[in-house]
């Protein structure tokens, strides 16, 4: 008889700066969800990228734009453990802690193409792909290659077409958001004056 550690369904984990958290985020963790059948995706926002500019709102302003966005979605969760570890976040921090909390749960990392494509530069990224399969989501028609040795999936999403630059671009327009943005993280923007 199977052991019920072999049952876990896997745990996703989404990390970014949600700076704001928009629909496409949501989008590629349905698409995910709906393609892996996945326990839980837990959206992990970051205190500051290695690799990007800070962020314009503060972290606990996006934690809060996280967890309105994510209300009525019960499988998916805001996980502020890179926010309170504050400095830089390393996504094999993030990893090493999950896999401490659940060590017999698989993991799943799901990163978009643009991160993929440098991801042999990230901080011990051989041990990132040790203990979480990748789930690379690419919003073109693009083929990538492999390079990495570890467990890899290619998720094709063609509906997605929203970034967070472009939201704050749009926000200092007073451009329609209608299609961008959960109502209740556009009048937390509106309400708290970010982005302007």
């Amino acid at each position: 008889m199977p052991s019920t550690a072999n049952l876990q369904k896997p745990i996703g984990l989404l990390g970014g700066t949600f700076d704001p958290p928009h629909v496409g985020h949501l989008r590629v963790a349905q698409a995910v969800m709906d393609h892996l059948n996945l326990q839980s995706i837990y959206f992990v926002p970051c205190y500051q990228s290695p690799i990007g500019k800070q962020p314009i709102a503060s972290p606990e302003q996006r934690l809060e734009m996280l967890q309105l966005m994510l209300q009525g979605h019960p499988n998916f969760k805001a996980d502020n453990r890179e926010l309170a570890r504050q400095g830089i976040s390393y996504t094999i921090d993030t990893i090493k802690s999950y896999r401490a909390e659940h060590p017999d749960t698989p993991l799943y990392l799901i990163i978009g193409l643009d991160n993929f494509e440098t991801f042999d530069t990230w901080r011990e990224y051989e041990k990132i792909l040790a203990e979480a399969k990748l789930i690379v989501v690419n919003r073109r028609a693009k083929n990538f290659e492999q390079h990495l040795k570890g467990e890899i999936l290619h998720l094709h999403i063609p509906f997605i077409n929203i970034s967070a630059t472009d939201i704050r671009q749009k926000i200092k327009n007073n451009i329609d958001l209608e299609n961008s943005l959960a109502k209740s993280v556009y009048h937390y923007i509106q309400r708290n004056h970010l982005y302007l």
